[in-house]
């Protein structure tokens, strides 16, 4: 997994840009697809892969929980996204649920994201398991 985290910022913008560039021409020099992590960082992301277009439709941006917008965005680059147990959470999901909207079936990727992100509402433990995938999909 390799992306970009601007929630965290446990390194600089720049920092994080310049490793992830060289991560993606190494995955596209050697024929590789990428699993991609991006939170609040959705423009720096997708200007990453300026260049590197050949790459996205065999990639998987991983636990998204943005916007339509970028949604769109995403799915014009060709990637394949990930959607984890955030899209059961009635408190903070609501764009995310609108933004599935027009997200086509030959382009999701249902994820527990397991340990983390246990679906909310469902009287579940709080250590999220691999079998918790069904309430992703049912919602």
């Amino acid at each position: 997994e390799t992306g970009l985290d601007y929630d965290r910022m446990y390194s600089t913008k720049e920092n994080q840009m310049h490793y992830f560039k060289q991560l993606i021409s190494l995955a596209e020099e050697v024929g590789k697809p990428l699993f991609l992590h991006e939170r609040d960082a959705a423009e720096d992301f997708t200007s990453c892969f300026y260049g590197h277009e050949g790459i996205c439709p065999r990639s998987v941006v991983h636990c998204y929980t943005g916007n339509k917008d970028t949604l769109r965005t995403l799915l014009d680059m060709g990637f394949y996204i990930g959607i984890t147990g955030w899209i059961c959470d009635e408190r903070r999901a609501d764009e995310l649920r609108e933004a599935v909207s027009i997200l086509p079936l030959s382009r999701v990727m249902i994820e527990t994201d397991a340990p983390y992100l246990t679906p909310r509402g469902f009287h579940l433990p709080r250590t999220n398991v691999p079998q918790n995938i069904t309430y992703v999909a049912e919602t």
